[in-house]
């Protein structure tokens, strides 16, 4: 998650950066790396939104119940985790790092 903040201000800072150099011609360039610190806070959100959700109470519920239960929560972590290392991934393509 340090990674990702982090990489979102690099992210923030070039988006700045161009539109100070040559707003005009830069435009598409820096409406690109804007979107993409969206993306990185949504990212970064997701994971708190999911966290929030996630119940570790399973008090009242039957063995296949929990199970099911657990399941959906894999799948929805899953997307949180994709998010945030495509997130990473493409910032530092944007900012050209390698891994």
């Amino acid at each position: 998650m340090g990674e990702l903040k982090t990489l979102r201000k690099e992210i923030a800072a070039k988006a700045n950066e161009l539109n100070q150099a040559d707003s005009i011609n830069n435009s598409t360039e820096v409406n690109a790396l804007r979107e993409l610190a969206v993306r990185m806070d949504d990212a970064f959100e997701g994971m708190f939104v999911w966290m929030r959700q996630f119940n570790s109470s399973y008090e009242g519920m039957e063995k296949d119940e929990i199970e099911a239960y657990l399941q959906e929560q894999r799948e929805k972590v899953k997307v949180v985790n994709s998010d945030i290392k495509n997130s990473i991934q493409e910032a530092k393509s944007k900012l050209n790092r390698s891994n």
